[in-house]
């Protein structure tokens, strides 16, 4: 064939011609034309990425071909989303940049009364930093994104995390693909290191602010794998717990407190009871019972952390103690 006997550096040319699925498709013809994938790395298989999935950053340990190959993957399985494009738009080199405001000085929404640093973010977008609670960010991001400015992303101070509101979700927690998390974490550094770069000792350290961080993130992805499907489906089975502790909790991975509710017990003492008095009167299914007050069932795979890093009063309650 002809086309072998160009060499490499002219079929990369040819190359910038062709979409990714043609390419895919090219290079699958011969072991020679196979190495394209390999040698075009760092500029084909970047420009795929940003124009199938609009992403522009990776993992330094992770080439733009393993990138675009994972975004495949997710497409196809749909069991995860794709690392979070509007990340590209933001450089933690200018992150804050001329931000004159220290943690400590975080006090109200800039659009109304709200207060309290728990219930504040602040866009990260260059030189707009609005300090706005969670209905003004929504609010920001829609008025932003009709003028094509897309101001998504805001930095929660009091969790060192960022929140997409055009994705919907935390970025870089611990599903996430790599390269989101090594780039949200480099954000995330930036804002950390610029709010607190004068603050005294009455606020947390750096090192409870990452501490407190990796916990919630595991706490959080823990939480949100328990869904009822999963619950059901789950072959260590599920058990009952507190919803006024699980409300303390959930408040915790969701942001809305900064530390965990380690002070507060899980009180199980009464529940039984109260399950039993419900099941008996109006004979419900045990999955309904979510509908009642302080009740809700959970994995046994959660109760069983939830038994090592909390306090619990009384004995775990499953489907079999309610039975005896």
């Amino acid at each position: 064939m002809g086309i072998l006997r160009l060499n490499y550096d002219i079929l990369l040319c040819i190359v910038e011609y062709l979409s990714s699925k043609d390419f895919c498709m090219l290079s699958q013809c011969n072991r020679y034309l196979y190495q394209l994938q390999m040698i075009a790395d760092s500029t084909v298989w970047k420009r795929f990425c940003l124009q199938d999935f609009f992403i522009t950053y990776n993992h330094p340990d992770q080439t733009y071909r393993q990138l675009y190959f994972q975004c495949k993957n997710v497409t196809i399985c749909h069991h995860k989303r794709l690392p979070c494009h509007h990340l590209t738009e933001t450089q933690q080199t200018v992150v804050l940049e001329g931000y004159s405001k220290t943690f400590k000085d975080l006090v109200q929404c800039q659009q109304c009364f709200v207060t309290g640093v728990e219930n504040l973010f602040i866009c990260i977008s260059p030189h707009c930093y609005h300090l706005v609670c969670d209905r003004h960010a929504r609010h920001h991001t829609r008025l932003t994104h009709k003028d094509k400015q897309h101001h998504a992303l805001f930095y929660k101070p009091n969790m060192s995390e960022l929140f997409c509101q055009l994705c919907v979700d935390w970025i870089g927690s611990h599903e996430a693909d790599r390269a989101e998390q090594h780039q949200a974490q480099l954000i995330t550094e930036a804002c950390v290191h610029h709010l607190h770069s004068a603050e005294t000792s009455t606020t947390l350290s750096l090192s409870d602010i990452r501490a407190l961080k990796s916990i919630r993130q595991y706490e959080r992805q823990l939480r949100w794998k328990d869904t009822p499907q999963r619950i059901m489906n789950n072959p260590a089975g599920f058990c009952f717990i507190s919803s006024s502790w699980m409300a303390e909790w959930e408040m915790f991975v969701e942001g809305w407190k900064t530390k965990p509710p380690i002070h507060v017990q899980i009180d199980q003492t009464k529940l039984l009871t109260s399950i039993a008095s419900q099941l008996n009167t109006k004979g419900i299914n045990l999955f309904h019972l979510n509908s009642f007050a302080n009740v809700m069932i959970i994995s046994n795979d959660t109760w069983e952390y939830l038994s090592c890093h909390y306090k619990i009063k009384g004995k775990q309650i499953t489907e079999g103690s309610i039975h005896l």
